[in-house]
């Protein structure tokens, strides 16, 4: 019975769904049937409309947002005046309803109605409203007179309801509502019993019936005759009355507990001030009008809003009254009232609030992504076939992967007893008699280690029982190089994992981040991981996106993750984690790769605080004791105890895969094997060693010494890096001069940006880089293709695979893989060690020619991905180059010319037509490619180089790209604060002495595109830096953030001013009315004011007091133009 919760409203306006109540009790049993609460949530208060005295509590039911008005008396006039103040401050309220009890008619047209029934009303009359004549009293029932006629979309809805199918429909829900109620709050809501439900004679009235009790009830014989005071205080049994007169009644099957099934009856409601305690009366106004049931305060309420009467029946409405029934009743029809609204669509605010939670997401989303947060994952090597698989299960494969260990093997490589499965690898070793051959006498001493990887069960908590119980931690360790990043990736990527968790709890979620210390500082930072997280969570679980998570975090000025602190994405996946819509499961690879050893604490207390019914978290590290003493009390595995199997798997595949020939005698599963011993659970090792056994054998090496060479290999790491690098002895004189190259160019800067083999190409090939760089003729693609096979060689052979190639996820061309370390154990040796430096610290460049080699390749890349690929400029920016030689400039304080000149180079590129402007650049650009060039230099803050490059240009040009700079700076149109930094202050004013104008206003026109402040491209520098400025700024700015702005803003002031700049000048800007709404597409109310008004009004907002404006005498000027939403439309002009 769960239905899709609504998004959490943003203002008071977001409701149409008011219920009130007059008494405790029926507010009580309202309560209980909310789906959800929002005043238990955190976040901004919806508060109410000043001067309401009402107390409302808000929340869901079903898909509804709905207000409870809690009545402070009772009657229509209390109902009145609560319906009136309901309406003041929840303006859009198109259905209320009147939830509670009521007195039954028990006989009318269409039946009986028991205590506990519920009434729906299709109608009201106000029975005490109308005249009194000498001899009758006569009630208004003309439409005019009374409020007895629903609006027609209720009267629609009442036609569909009163159907037999939708009537039972209704009626079964009821009935489930109820009975979860009524087992959720027993100590509240009891079922009195069909035997307690006494129907006497309308006459038979409730007194004393012992006449020699009570004088006064002994006189009462006519229906005008008064009965004792206390007669109406005490039960029935207490007076005597006899049961025996009670009426009979049709008796109504309960259910197989004895729990009630209550009917609904749609018909009149009679409503008045008074209660109605005569069975007498009461089946009078059954007769005259049709009333089926009588309650006091829906007259009140159908005055103001299209009323709808839910009561349940706790008595009969006669003399015999009494409270007995009420919780029960009451409960009734809160039951039935959240089964009604299923039936009732709200039409008014859906398209408005579908554009707004749309806009919500897709903001918060792209504020969490970042360009690397794949890339790690990416370019991790895929498993071989069959190795990982004993994770799901030691022995059992899965029917996506392949079993057959050599259905894809060359029959040319392969031999009779080469074929047999992997688990009959250890009886065909016993059986084979190897001492006759002296190539492979070695093989004999580990005849009997196969024992130790196939045939035993092998020691770890099982990870299959981990997935789908209630555990919520598993840590998978290992040794560096053993494979934890492989089989992270296998686990995330495979759908048995998936299926697992559907066991656990259906519907989750699943998460993954992998660190990676040599990238960027996102890619081996937690922030990074918390924003790659939650793109995730959010971005497959839409419902806390919009319900959610305003009332975790406020997110609307976020717009990039440098626009998050690490507290707020911390309490936006806890906040999560405490109230998740669905089951997550969270894949953590490489904890030990986080760069900071505090951001690695941190982390591994987000694991701990994580530990919430739902969440489940797996991670993977090195057996460091950090993590040792966080993790050990876990379920886990160590990896490098149980990949012998993936190792024999892996090499034996990748020999037969890689050799040219095979030599005689040689055995290519049983080196695998002796491969996977020695390995002692490093894979890293394994491949290393893999592949120089591949080059020994394909140079035409014997068994013996492919033999000598295995077992003069060193099992640790740093001395395998050394042995690769001595066995390449010979040749290195021939690769060093490329190699050191290469290796500088990669790590320049400690530059996180990957090179390609293009890049490389160029780099190392001065006469082919000047080709590309200047746009020369090409080279034909085979011709390329080839040369940058030969750097694959190089990176092979002269870098001892210490690094590697990686295809490009959107191009399969072989000059645009991507090449990086092959593993962080790789860098740990190149920085770490004597040997591993001698291989880059001998280059004969200098840093400054190294990246001048860099940035034209660079550049030549880019010439060749548009020309040759076709690739849209759009992704060609200048951003890209501009970001890359800012990180070179922070991290290596290079000199002010050096930066010029690279800029130079990125400025030919751009002339040649290679590079676009960047994203978000001003919609006001310069007319000369010149100009546009430096306008983006400027927002990259190469402020030298914009002052150089301007002061050779003649005077009109240098004026014209001064004025669309300092536009830019002020604002450009764009959604961000205008500039703000000692820095801009001084090169603004430069710019004002050189040809800028405050005043200046761009002769070309844009179109508005339906924007509220398209007057923007008409306005002067200086107005739209008032406008951008009183955009963004808020009163509730910390102290001392209002301090720093109001002393930067000032000096803004000032230098404006200095130069010109008019306080008389009029422009029309939108600023949004519906603060605090968190909407992304707010209403707006459109101003015309001067500049003098916007100065006045920002140093209000800054709390600054002491600015002399000096001797202008321009009265300050404001005036509303119009307001509504643009983008929905709706627009309203408001008249002078």
């Amino acid at each position: 019975m769960n239905s899709p919760r609504p998004q959490r409203p943003q203002s008071r306006d977001d409701f149409e769904i008011a219920i009130i109540c007059a008494l405790s009790l029926e507010a009580d049993a309202v309560l209980s049937v909310f789906d959800h609460h929002w005043d238990n949530n955190e976040g901004h208060s919806l508060g109410k409309a000043r001067g309401d005295p009402i107390a409302y509590s808000t929340g869901v039911i079903g898909h509804h947002n709905v207000v409870l008005a809690h009545l402070p008396g009772m009657g229509k006039v209390a109902a009145g005046n609560i319906a009136a103040f309901c309406r003041m401050s929840f303006l859009n309220i198109s259905l209320a309803l009147v939830v509670g009890v009521c007195g039954g008619a028990p006989i009318y047209d269409r039946g009986q109605i028991l205590l506990g029934d519920i009434v729906v009303s299709t109608g009201v009359v106000q029975y005490d409203l109308g005249r009194r004549f000498p001899d009758k009293f006569e009630i208004k029932d003309t439409l005019n007179e009374s409020q007895g006629r629903p609006n027609i979309e209720l009267r629609s809805l009442f036609a569909k309801l009163t159907t037999a199918r939708e009537r039972e429909e209704l009626r079964s829900k009821t009935q489930g509502y109820l009975d979860h109620l009524y087992q959720s709050s027993q100590d509240l809501i009891q079922y009195p019993g069909r035997s307690t439900d006494h129907l006497f004679p309308a006459q038979y009235r409730h007194k004393h019936h012992d006449q020699s009790v009570c004088t006064v009830c002994a006189s009462c014989c006519q229906k005008t005759d008064p009965v004792c005071d206390a007669a109406p205080l005490l039960t029935c049994a207490e007076l005597g009355c006899d049961a025996s007169q009670c009426l009979p009644r049709f008796s109504r099957l309960e259910d197989d507990e004895g729990q009630p099934c209550p009917t609904i009856h749609f018909g009149t409601i009679a409503c008045g001030d008074t209660v109605m305690k005569s069975g007498e009366d009461r089946d009078l106004l059954a007769r005259e009008k049709n009333a089926i049931a009588f309650e006091m305060e829906s007259v009140g309420v159908w005055d103001v809003f299209p009323c709808v009467v839910v009561k349940g029946v706790c008595d009969y409405a006669d003399s015999h009254k009494n409270k007995h029934w009420q919780p029960y009743a009451a409960a009734s029809a809160a039951a039935c009232t959240k089964a009604l609204l299923q039936y009732w669509i709200s039409t008014a605010r859906g398209s408005r609030a579908q554009v707004e939670a749309k806009d919500r997401s897709v903001r918060l989303l792209n504020s969490l992504k970042f360009s690397e947060m794949n890339a790690r994952r990416n370019t991790i090597s895929s498993e071989a076939p069959a190795t990982f698989r004993w994770i799901f299960g030691y022995q059992n494969s899965y029917d996506d992967e392949p079993t057959d260990n050599s259905s894809s093997k060359p029959e040319s490589l392969s031999d009779g007893s080469d074929n047999s499965t992997v688990d009959d690898r250890r009886l065909m070793l016993n059986e084979t008699t190897i001492e006759d051959d002296p190539d492979y006498a070695w093989l004999n001493s580990i005849s009997d280690c196969w024992s130790h990887v196939s045939g035993t069960e092998p020691q770890w908590d099982n990870f299959c029982d981990w997935l789908e119980c209630d555990q919520p931690v598993y840590w998978i360790s290992g040794k560096p190089g053993s494979g934890k990043s492989t089989l992270m990736k296998f686990i995330v990527s495979n759908r048995r994992t998936k299926a697992s968790l559907e066991k656990w709890r259906p519907g989750a979620i699943i998460g993954s981040h992998f660190f990676w210390k040599p990238g960027s500082s996102m890619q081996h930072s937690l922030k990074g991981c918390l924003c790659s997280l939650l793109y995730q969570i959010l971005s497959l679980d839409g419902q806390f996106l919009s319900q959610e998570l305003p009332g975790v975090i406020k997110f609307q000025d976020k717009n990039s993750p440098s626009d998050w602190d690490h507290g707020e994405l911390d309490r936006l996946l806890v906040g999560y984690a405490k109230q998740p819509s669905r089951p997550l499961c969270i894949f953590i690879d490489a904890l030990d790769e986080v760069a900071l050893e505090q951001d690695a604490v941190d982390l591994l207390k987000l694991v701990k605080r994580l530990n919430l019914p739902g969440i489940k978290i797996c991670v993977s590290s090195r057996p460091e004791r950090l993590f040792g003493f966080h993790l050990a009390g876990h379920p886990g595995l160590r990896i490098h105890d149980l990949t012998r199997n993936d190792i024999m798997e892996y090499s034996e595949t990748t020999i037969r895969d890689s050799i040219s020939h095979k030599p005689r005698g040689l055995v290519v599963s049983r080196l695998a094997l002796k491969i996977a011993t020695l390995a002692e659970g490093v894979f890293l090792w394994a491949v290393l060693v893999t592949r120089s056994l591949i080059r020994g054998i394909n140079n035409g090496d014997p068994p013996s010494v492919i033999n000598q060479r295995l077992q003069a290999t060193p099992r640790d790491l740093m001395d395998l890096y050394r042995d690769i690098l001595s066995r390449s002895e010979a040749d290195r004189p021939i690769y060093q001069k490329d190699a050191s190259l290469i290796f500088n160019l990669i790590f320049v800067g400690d530059s996180k940006r990957n090179m390609t083999l293009f890049q490389l190409l160029t780099a190392t090939n001065d006469a082919l880089l000047d080709s590309y760089a200047n746009h020369k003729p090409r080279l034909p693609q085979p011709e390329l293709n080839e040369m940058c096979q030969r750097i694959l060689v190089l990176l092979e052979v002269g870098c001892a695979g210490l690094l590697k190639a990686t295809p490009d996820l959107d191009c399969n061309e072989i000059a645009h893989y991507h090449v990086s370390l092959s593993h962080r154990t790789a860098g740990d040796f190149l920085f770490d060690t004597e040997d591993g430096r001698n291989l880059w610290n001998r280059c004969e460049l200098t840093r400054e020619e190294i990246l001048i080699k860099r940035t034209k390749a660079l550049l030549a890349e880019y010439w060749l991905r548009h020309i040759v690929l076709g690739q849209p400029l759009q992704s060609l920016t200048r951003s890209l180059v501009f970001r890359q030689i800012s990180l070179w400039n922070r991290q290596l304080k290079l000199p002010h010319a050096f930066v010029a000149l690279l800029l130079k180079l990125v400025q030919k590129g751009h002339e040649r037509g290679c590079l676009v402007p960047s994203r978000g650049a001003s919609s006001l650009m310069p007319k000369d490619p010149t100009g546009r060039f430096l306008l983006d230099a400027a927002r990259y803050e190469y402020h030298e180089f914009v002052k150089d490059s301007l002061m050779t240009l003649e005077t009109t040009r240098a004026a014209e790209i001064a004025n669309c700079i300092l536009f830019d700076l002020a604002g450009g149109g764009k959604d961000y604060l205008p500039h703000q930094s000692e820095t801009d202050i001084e090169f603004m004013r430069f710019l004002l002495k050189n040809g800028g104008k405050p005043n200046w206003v761009q002769s070309e026109r844009h179109g508005d595109n339906g924007n509220p402040d398209a007057s923007c491209s008409t306005r002067s520098i200086w107005l739209q830096y008032l406008v951008q400025l009183l955009s963004h700024l808020a009163p509730s700015e910390p102290n001392t953030l209002r301090e720093y702005l109001a002393k930067i803003t000032v000096r803004m002031f000032r230098v404006f001013i200095n130069a010109g700049a008019r306080m008389d000048s009029v422009t029309k800007f939108g600023l949004k009315w519906a603060i605090g709404s968190g909407s992304i597409q707010p209403d707006r109310i459109i101003f015309e004011a001067n500049a003098k008004w916007l100065v006045e009004i920002l140093l209000s907002v800054l709390g600054v007091s002491d600015f002399e404006l000096g001797p202008n005498e321009t009265p300050s000027y404001i005036r509303a133009l119009a307001f509504g939403n643009w983008r929905l439309k709706t627009v309203f002009v408001i008249v002078a």
